[in-house]
């Protein structure tokens, strides 16, 4: 995650969008005062992890820096994680279910565009797609989501 984000802040920094990236090693003890200078340095704060948004290191660093640094804000926090489904094992659905530096870059991008309202992004950049005259469609975000959380299995359920 570390390489994705640092690969991350050169492409910005070749816009002009200057970063800080830091690489917490553990969550227990983890760098907070480091962290929270540089939310009161840029007034921002992306967390990136390749675990899940609930109850993972991102939604830690992101409750801890919302109690500790809430006035140093001036956006609120973004996550930047794998959607709340099980891990994938088919390789069309990896890239968009995986944290890319493509990703920490579209939410670095909307963070920063909160204050410039007529540059607001949507989020997360569309690839193309192919149909099935061009080999195996990969899907976006959106649809792995919708698509996954309508599939429901009889275990989840409670039907034994």
């Amino acid at each position: 995650m570390a390489m994705d984000a640092q690969q991350a802040a050169a492409l910005l920094e070749k816009d002009g969008i200057g970063t800080e990236v830091i690489d917490l090693r553990s969550l227990r003890p983890w760098v907070q005062k480091l962290v929270l200078e540089s939310v009161e340095k840029t007034g921002r704060l992306i967390v990136a992890d390749g675990a899940w948004r609930t109850c993972g290191a991102a939604a830690e660093v992101a409750a801890q820096v919302a109690e500790r640094g809430f006035d140093y804000l001036k956006a609120p926090i973004k996550r930047v994680t794998p959607p709340n489904l099980p891990a994938l094992a088919s390789s069309a659905l990896e890239r968009p279910y995986y944290v890319r530096a493509e990703a920490i870059m579209a939410a670095i991008r909307q963070v920063v565009n909160l204050n410039r309202a007529a540059h607001a992004t949507s989020g997360f950049r569309q690839e193309p797609k192919r149909g099935l005259a061009g080999g195996p469609r990969e899907l976006d975000r959106a649809e792995l989501e919708k698509s996954c959380s309508t599939v429901r299995s009889p275990m989840a359920l409670g039907d034994r």
